[in-house]
């Protein structure tokens, strides 16, 4: 199975993750709808692994948000931190007007 060189496959790896990612994306897409149209409706077992993976990643972006704030927070200096009005007094003027 000589499918072409390793040189060869090196190269359009090389280009491939050296391109802009708007092209990697349409590629992609363009790729996907092709694939779509030829296979049709006989992959519908994968859409389940589809579904899985978007509910994964809904499921792990408020504990990334959560967390970064947090860091943020953290990561400021106890100087700079005198600077800012304390933090509980916004969350109860923002509870309070709601």
């Amino acid at each position: 199975m000589n499918g072409g060189s390793a040189t060869e496959r090196k190269g359009l790896l090389n280009w491939y993750f050296k391109s802009n990612l708007l092209i990697r994306i349409l590629l992609g897409l363009m790729l996907g709808a092709v694939v779509g149209l030829l296979v049709g409706p006989g992959i519908v077992w994968v859409k389940s692994f589809g579904d899985l993976f978007i509910r994964l990643l809904k499921m792990i972006v408020m504990p990334v948000v959560f967390f970064s704030l947090v860091v943020g927070a953290a990561s400021i200096s106890p100087a700079r931190l005198g600077k800012y009005p304390p933090f509980g007094v916004w969350q109860g003027r923002g509870g309070a007007s709601s």
